[in-house]
């Protein structure tokens, strides 16, 4: 198996290996991301794509590592987390599930597009006005 290139469903390899937990959840949600949005074959909507995936499983990643701090500081038992840990943990899963949707909101916004130039100076307006 070769260290670089792309993956049979044309996510590119992000991960050192692609065999464990959070690489099938990438590969979920990758597929789940072209498949809803139909750009099977622009290999820059891909790459995108695969960014927007790895943005989500990036926040849910992080949504269980501050579950499991609570759940750990609940518990009274053992070493406990401290309040500071668990709010650093709160505000890493509020911007990563920030991140995630801001990304997935501008790729759906190019995949309407369909990778078109944009042609005229009222559309360049319109797509700079949508995107905030």
């Amino acid at each position: 198996m070769s260290a670089g290139g792309w993956l049979c469903n044309g996510l590119e390899r992000l991960l050192p290996d692609h065999r464990g937990a959070i690489a099938r959840e990438l590969r979920r949600d990758y597929g789940a991301i072209v498949a809803s949005l139909g750009i099977n074959g622009d290999a820059l909507l891909q790459r995108e794509a695969a960014r927007v995936a790895l943005a989500m499983v990036r926040a849910r990643e992080a949504a269980r590592a501050w579950a499991t701090l609570v759940e750990k500081r609940a518990a009274g038992r053992g070493r406990r987390p401290s309040p500071r840990a668990i709010e650093r943990a709160a505000r890493r899963v509020a911007l990563d599930d920030q991140a995630a949707t801001q990304a997935l909101d501008r790729l759906r916004e190019l995949a309407g597009r369909n990778g078109k130039p944009v042609t005229s100076g009222a559309d360049l307006l319109a797509f700079r006005e949508r995107r905030g």
